[in-house]
């Protein structure tokens, strides 16, 4: 056997399985639901307007599909199948940050409110994308 890769190999592994405690820890959890809802009431004070609606359902679809895949993630069995879910979790998150900026662009809501959910998606998808990288 090879030692430095032998090494190398078990160095993944267990900063995949330390990733995963960190991320299917209640904090971690209680945080990305918490971002989802307050997400979801506040897409719901984007006027109604055919293109606010639009934006305001993108945004809704993004969050509830973040917080599934970050459920699933919680119960998958195997390394791969985690990391799948993970990548998802760290794509709708990206797709958030997106249509928030639409939603900036559009001028149909108060720059600062805006940019209180950039911030916390950003950090999120730093967090997320810092785990895919480090597996």
């Amino acid at each position: 056997w090879e030692w430095e890769p032998l090494m190398t190999c078990i160095n993944k592994m267990l900063v995949v399985r330390h990733s995963a405690n960190v991320f299917h820890s209640p904090q971690t959890r209680q945080t990305i639901k918490e971002f989802v809802r307050d997400l979801i009431q506040w897409a719901q004070r984007i006027p109604k307007t055919e293109s606010g609606q639009i934006m305001g359902v993108q945004l809704t679809r993004y969050g509830t599909s973040a917080i599934a895949h970050y459920e699933n993630s919680l119960k998958m069995d195997s390394q791969a199948h985690f990391l799948q879910e993970i990548a998802l979790v760290k794509n709708d998150l990206d797709d958030i940050v997106y249509w928030l900026n639409l939603v900036l662009d559009s001028k149909t809501l108060p720059p600062s409110d805006i940019h209180a959910f950039q911030t916390q998606a950003k950090t999120l998808v730093e967090l997320f994308s810092q785990h895919r990288n480090a597996a």
